[in-house]
């Protein structure tokens, strides 16, 4: 790998191209900060989101789980499994 320490460029940049690579920055700088801030408020809307798709499947299985229980003859063996069913 070849490495370069050539800062000739920035020398020789006139006072418009130095203003111009500024202003870049400054966009940059501004992008970056309304992400952190978007995410800042996304990332906890999505894991709430997330935690409510997990206590709903949760659900959904102790009720499953609970229904087998109490009508033994709508479900055979162990949540449906036949192969479950003499244990």
């Amino acid at each position: 790998m070849i490495a370069s320490t050539n800062n000739l460029g920035v020398l020789f940049m006139n006072r418009n191209e130095k203003n111009v690579n500024k202003l870049t920055m400054l966009g940059m700088m501004t992008a970056l900060v309304f992400v952190s801030n978007y995410l800042r408020i996304t990332m906890p809307i999505l894991s709430f989101c997330v935690m409510l798709v997990l206590v709903g499947r949760m659900i959904e299985i102790y009720s499953a789980s609970r229904s087998a229980a109490f009508h033994p003859k709508a479900v055979c063996g162990h949540f449906g499994n036949p192969a479950l069913a003499s244990r």
